[in-house]
């Protein structure tokens, strides 16, 4: 699978209220929203670290199928992070 546009990333996690914690908290330590980014300069439209976060995350996956279902994990699940709608 593959998102379109480029703030934002598809992979996979243990979808749990603390892990997503852990992950807004440790992606905001690595690329801070709040810096002010070069790509600021030409667009205005705040985003940079957005463009950041995607690109470090990915915006592909592919999962195997293995007789018609998704190979994942117990507790794993896909998930698709829009980094332009965090807060």
């Amino acid at each position: 699978m593959f998102c379109i546009g480029s703030t934002g990333a598809i992979t996979t996690i243990e979808f749990g209220l603390n892990l997503s914690k852990d992950v807004s908290e440790t992606l905001e330590k690595l690329i801070s929203l709040d810096k002010d980014y070069h790509h600021y300069k030409p667009w205005g439209d705040y985003n940079g670290g957005s463009h950041l976060r995607a690109m470090l995350i990915g915006p592909s996956l592919t999962v195997p199928f293995v007789e018609k279902t998704l190979t994942l994990g117990t507790w794993q699940q896909i998930v698709y992070i829009n980094f332009n709608m965090i807060e």
